[in-house]
């Protein structure tokens, strides 16, 4: 009796996953061996370096098969045995990648509306199969993250103040991807930058007309707004309406009393909120 040969022994399975991944189960172009008997028994194998196979780790006696996460590039092939005939089928490589690091992003940052960010910067990064895709994504809560305003697949970002979260407190990373299908990824540290709303309402009240000699009213300054809500107040006066000096009382309230005056004299109120400054009128 001579039984015909084993065929339908193939596999197109070739794939690539990063570092401590588990790839997907290999599975043969057809669904079932022919030849043989008509019953099949099998034996899956391994090796490190495509050469030299042993017994492949775990359930390896199937049709198909579940390699267990890997660290290292592996080679995979089936043998079936049916009646007297035994066949090797095709080697399956799977690739695996190292894990994409150095991937850090500076610096958090805080400015007044009406400036710029320093663009962020990221660094060059390094494992997966050395060709990179970048995709940066912010958050208002740190959060929930989507793709970053304008454009956002560069290895560094710039970031707009005419998006809708500015001005306000925005989150940014970036997400480096890596491989076939993009299967090694890294996010990086959130940096947060935060653009205060300009300083409103520095008020003061009006010009008046002394004789020399004699004590003005106390100026009286309005509540600001904008900033980020706590204030610090610097009050200057200037003989020539030029140049200004910090005045001589009590200059760091919110109001302003002047001592008598021997000449005519012009104020000012500067207030202060982090990065924030606003002048009055004179």
């Amino acid at each position: 009796v001579v039984q015909p040969r084993i065929q339908q022994n193939q596999f197109s399975f070739d794939t690539t996953i990063c570092f401590g991944q588990t790839p997907n189960p290999i599975l043969p172009v057809f669904g079932l061996p022919a030849g043989g008997d008509g019953t099949y028994a099998y034996l899956w194998e391994e090796s490190t370096d495509g050469i030299n196979f042993t017994d492949a780790a775990g359930i390896n006696n199937n049709d198909i098969y579940q390699p267990p996460a890997l660290n290292d590039t592996m080679y995979y092939r089936r043998n079936v045995y049916s009646g007297k005939c035994q066949n090797i089928s095709d080697t399956v490589t799977i690739n695996v990648l190292p894990l994409v690091g150095n991937n850090t992003v500076s610096t958090d940052q805080t400015i007044c509306q009406g400036f710029a960010f320093v663009p962020l910067s990221g660094t060059v990064p390094s494992g997966g199969d050395n060709r990179y895709i970048f995709q940066w994504v912010d958050s208002t809560d740190n959060a929930t993250w989507n793709n970053a305003y304008g454009t956002n697949a560069n290895q560094n970002y710039s970031p707009d103040t005419t998006s809708t979260n500015f001005p306000g407190t925005t989150y940014f990373r970036r997400v480096v991807y890596s491989g076939l299908a993009n299967t090694c990824s890294d996010t990086s540290n959130a940096v947060i930058l935060i653009d205060w709303p300009k300083i409103t309402n520095n008020f003061i009240s009006g010009n008046q007309q002394i004789c020399e000699g004699e004590v003005p009213l106390p100026f009286v300054g309005n509540a600001p707004g904008g900033g980020n809500g706590t204030y610090t107040y610097l009050w200057e006066q200037s003989n020539d309406n030029a140049t200004f000096i910090a005045g001589t009382e009590i200059n760091t309230n919110m109001n302003y009393s002047a001592a008598a005056l021997i000449d005519t004299t012009y104020y000012r109120r500067v207030v202060y909120s982090d990065v924030c400054r606003d002048t009055s009128l004179v």
